[in-house]
């Protein structure tokens, strides 16, 4: 089975060894989704979702305004999460295993 085509799936090699990811907004939880899998076996996938967080800053007149904005999912965190599934977690199998990400790194969800 081959990835289909789609602008929105972004291929990554770690330990040579190469993968697909791809994200996702989901509006109604303000979260961004990034499902990662082997390329030679795409059903074999996991996926971690960032939040926001209130670290952006913005000064109005003589006042603070706290913005939320939505942690970036860069190729590093992409990088960071396929380490960290390869030595945590059996998520080499058809069903769609799940991270957690925030600013302290991953973990696994119980």
């Amino acid at each position: 089975m081959t990835l289909p085509k789609n602008k929105n799936i972004r291929k990554i090699t770690v330990n040579n060894i190469q993968y697909y990811w791809s994200i996702k907004y989901d509006e109604d939880y303000g979260l961004v989704f990034c499902t990662i899998g082997l390329v030679d076996k795409p059903n074999f996938r996991f996926s971690f979702s960032r939040g926001v967080d209130n670290s952006h800053v913005r000064y109005i007149q003589n006042g603070i305004e706290e913005k939320d904005e939505i942690e970036a999912i860069t190729p590093k965190l992409v990088a960071n999460a396929i380490v960290f599934a390869n030595k945590n977690l059996d998520w080499k199998n058809n069903s769609l295993s799940r991270i957690i990400s925030d600013s302290e790194g991953f973990k696994i969800e119980s």
